[in-house]
């Protein structure tokens, strides 16, 4: 970050080199990373700036691309750890629907000895009833929203405790743009975050 800040104080434009061939500013960086700053500083005027300013043009996208990388996988680590942590906590509760691990079996010899049957006929008599596939539907639902729930409150509680100092500084040194209007919510909550505005 504290590279890509430094690169960024010499307000190179964007499009500085948007008429020239991305192999030409290839070579002229190749070119430019082998030089001693003696040998750049005997060089004419134009030739040296225009060496110096390919090398930190290609330098500042290269530091942005490994931060953007570093990004993506801090949030994947801060969102594995969080599942993974309740994970061995719903792992240890106990199961409300009595055996439903086994029903699986059952219901799938049911269905494939008689797949034109209907889902009464067939497959109700082996589970025990329609009574039973709500509930485990029910609990379904239920656990599936409460271990979104419980992610999102170990997430918050990891980001708040030890990530934050990492994610913030990094959310500041990068911008992040999005025309999608759904996630403007998510852009919005990075600004407050970061103490940045992220373009719309």
């Amino acid at each position: 970050m504290n590279k890509l800040e430094w690169v960024r104080r010499l307000e190179l434009p964007a499009d500085v080199f948007a008429d020239v061939s991305e192999k030409l500013v290839d070579a002229w960086r190749a070119r430019a990373s082998k030089e001693y700053p003696a040998n750049l500083e005997r060089m004419k005027a134009p030739r040296r700036v225009t060496l110096l300013a390919t090398l930190c043009h290609v330098r500042q996208t290269e530091i942005t691309d490994s931060l953007v990388d570093l990004f993506i996988q801090l949030l994947l680590k801060i969102n594995t750890r969080a599942e993974r942590k309740v994970d061995k906590e719903l792992d240890a509760e106990l199961k409300k629907v009595r055996g439903k691990e086994g029903m699986l079996l059952p219901v799938a010899e049911a269905a494939l000895s008689e797949p034109s049957g209907t889902v009464r006929r067939v497959i109700f008599p082996v589970v025990g009833g329609e009574k039973t596939l709500k509930a485990l539907a029910a609990e379904a639902a239920a656990n599936e929203a409460h271990y979104k729930a419980r992610v999102r409150t170990v997430l918050r509680s990891s980001y708040s405790a030890h990530w934050r100092r990492m994610l913030a500084p990094l959310l500041k040194a990068l911008t992040l743009k999005c025309d999608n209007t759904a996630y403007r919510p998510v852009m919005d909550a990075i600004d407050l975050r970061s103490g940045t505005r992220s373009s719309r």
